[in-house]
Formats: structure tokens, sequence, C-alpha cells
């Protein structure tokens, strides 16, 4: 997968852990959708079809009933949750990233 075409959904209700992520996924060549909750995330999977579906823990949904909704929607969709540490960079999770897709 050429990382210039691939999708990322950030799906993290801290908007600003959310935009920091997002924004080291853009700077990295991905097309990144932010959303700040389970819910938003899922229309927008419905809609987009990403390649990959990065979250947090949510309020609204948790990780199993997101997890099957996303394949329902998208059975190609792959996802990735993350238990971000307190103090651990943005830049790290990106890098990570880019490793899971094997780009």
């Amino acid at each position: 997968m050429n990382q210039h075409e691939a999708t990322i959904v950030v799906v993290d209700p801290d908007a600003d852990r959310a935009t920091a992520l997002s924004l080291q996924l853009d700077r990295r060549g991905y097309h990144v959708f932010r959303r700040s909750s389970g819910i938003d995330a899922l229309e927008c999977v419905a809609e987009c079809r990403p390649d990959l579906v990065l979250s947090d823990q949510l309020p609204d949904l948790e990780r199993p009933e997101l997890l099957q909704s996303i394949h329902q929607a998208s059975p190609e969709t792959r996802v990735l949750f993350v238990a971000q540490a307190a103090g651990q960079a943005e830049e790290e999770i990106a890098s990570a990233v880019v490793r899971f897709l094997g780009e």
C-alpha cells in the first residue's frame, strides 16, 4: 500500500491529542479523518472505507462493539487500538502506524 493513498480515521475524544496525531500522520503522506466518538467514526468508515482506524478508548462504544461495527461496514479496514500513555509522543504512535501498515 502506498502511504500517499492510505486513508486513516483517528478516533479520540481528546481533541488536542487527536489533532497532534493527525498532523503527524498527515506529514507522512496519509489522508486523515479525525473523529471524536465511536458513532462519528462509524459514519466516516461507512462513507470513506479507510485502510485503518486508529482508536483510543471511547466513552460511547466499547472496543469489541466498535471493531465488529467497523468490520461490518468495511471488511478490509484494519483497526488498531492504542492506549496512549502520559507523555507518549504522537510521533512515536505515527511511526508505529507506518510500521503496522508495512510502509
